[in-house]
C-alpha cells in the first residue's frame, strides 16, 4: 500500500503541460478569460519571456515579450497560467490539503474550458511539482535525508550551490528533479524539498493525462518516502496509512 500523510508538508504545488508549438494567440487569452474566468479569477497579469540574441559583433540584446497571462482568484490560494505554448495550474497551503484528487479535476476543467484551442498531440511535456517545506532539529538532517535512485537510469546529475543541492534523474519517459535546500534556523534547520516530475509519454486525450497525473503522483510519493523515510515518524505529519 502507498504510504500517505494526513497533513503533508506541501506547501505548493503546480501541474501543468508545455507545447512543441505556440497553440494560443494574446487575443484568445483575453476573451477566453473575459467569458470563462474573470469571476472567479478577478486578479490578471501579463507574463512575459526574456529572450536574448547576441549579433555578429557578439553584442547581447534583450527584450520582453508577452507570452501569455496569469490569473489569481480572490483568496489567492490558486492561480492559472495561461500562456502561448503552455498551461498551468498553481495551488497554494492551505488549499492543497484538499488533495490531489480535486487538483487534476480543476486542472481538466481547464482544459475542456480551452478544448477548442489545446493540441494534445503537441504537448511534449506532462508535469507535477511539489513545494514541501520541513523543520528538523540541527545534526538530525543527515537521519532524515538520503537521496536515493528513484528512476531506473544512471543519467542522474548533483549539482551544488550554498544550501542547495539539486539532482536531476531521467529515463526515456520520465524525468525527476530534486531541490533540496537546508538553512540554519537557530536551532532548528529549515528544509525545502522541491520534487518536479515529468513524463514525456505520447498523450492523445483527457484519459492520457489522468493516468500519466496517477503514474507521476506515484512516482513524487515514491520519491519523497525514499529520500523521507522518518517523515511517517513525524507527529506533525499525523502519518495515516
Amino acid at each position: 500500500m502507498i504510504k500517505k500523510l494526513e497533513k503533508p508538508p506541501i506547501k505548493e504545488v503546480v501541474i501543468g503541460i508545455k507545447f512543441s508549438k505556440k497553440i494560443f494567440d494574446l487575443d484568445y487569452f483575453e476573451n477566453i478569460y473575459n467569458n470563462s474566468f474573470k469571476k472567479e479569477y478577478p486578479q490578471k497579469e501579463n507574463t512575459v519571456r526574456i529572450n536574448i540574441t547576441q549579433n555578429k559583433f557578439k553584442e547581447t540584446y534583450t527584450k520582453a515579450e508577452q507570452t501569455g497571462i496569469r490569473i489569481k482568484d480572490i483568496e489567492n490560494n490558486s492561480d492559472i497560467i495561461l500562456e502561448v505554448d503552455r498551461i498551468a495550474l498553481i495551488k497554494k497551503e492551505p488549499y492543497y490539503q484538499k488533495g490531489g484528487d480535486e487538483l487534476i479535476e480543476e486542472f481538466l476543467k481547464i482544459l475542456c474550458i480551452l478544448k477548442d484551442k489545446v493540441s494534445y498531440k503537441a504537448i511534449e511535456d506532462f508535469g507535477l511539482k511539489y513545494v514541501n517545506f520541513i523543520q528538523i532539529e540541527k545534526g538530525q538532517q543527515s537521519e532524515f535525508f538520503t537521496i536515493k535512485e528513484t528512476l531506473n537510469t544512471k543519467n542522474t546529475d548533483l549539482k551544488t550551490d550554498n544550501f542547495v543541492e539539486k539532482y536531476v534523474l531521467k529515463n526515456e519517459t520520465q524525468m525527476a528533479i530534486i531541490n533540496l535546500s537546508k538553512k540554519p534556523n537557530r536551532n532548528l534547520i529549515d528544509i525545502i524539498f522541491d520534487i518536479d516530475v515529468h513524463t514525456y509519454n505520447f498523450i492523445k486525450d483527457q484519459d492520457d493525462i489522468l493516468k500519466n497525473f496517477k503514474v507521476l503522483r506515484k512516482l513524487k510519493n515514491k520519491i519523497f518516502f525514499n529520500n523521507f523515510p522518518k517523515a511517517t515518524e513525524m507527529e506533525e505529519f499525523k502519518n495515516d496509512r
